[in-house]
């Protein structure tokens, strides 16, 4: 819909220039030591969010339509799909939560210089997307 784009484009890049924003203010975060059944860094907390995480239901969506369906052959070949894409996405998952806690402690110790990294890349994106 080209009519509505140029609106859409400036409310993403407010957006993003919003997150910039947030995460260049953004502190380290005081670790309990308790925890709780609904600590946000809890595991039930964790596997309950990915049931209304966007990017896993977009990932879900676009691979399924561009991927499975048109080749597969029959509904073993759906099933077969479905099972790869989901060790793919279990696998992912498991790598962005392993780089996450190596390099926690790193980000950690230079929040501030990583913060504004983040928060510029943000600004960045955010001028590219009204490019």
């Amino acid at each position: 819909m080209p009519k509505i784009e140029p609106f859409m484009k400036g409310i993403g890049a407010l957006y993003m220039l919003y997150l910039a924003f947030t995460v260049f203010r953004d502190k380290p975060k005081k670790e309990k030591t308790e925890e709780s059944f609904l600590n946000p860094s809890s595991m039930f907390t964790g596997t309950i969010m990915q049931l209304v995480n966007v990017k896993v239901i977009i990932y879900g969506i676009t691979s399924m339509t561009a991927f499975v369906l048109p080749n597969a052959q029959s509904n073993g070949g759906i099933i077969l799909g479905i099972l790869l894409l989901s060790v793919v996405g279990f696998l992912g998952t498991c790598t962005w939560a392993l780089f996450g806690s190596l390099f926690q402690s790193i980000f950690t110790k230079y929040h501030k210089q990583t913060n504004l990294i983040m928060a510029l890349l943000l600004v960045y994106c955010a001028l590219m997307v009204l490019k």
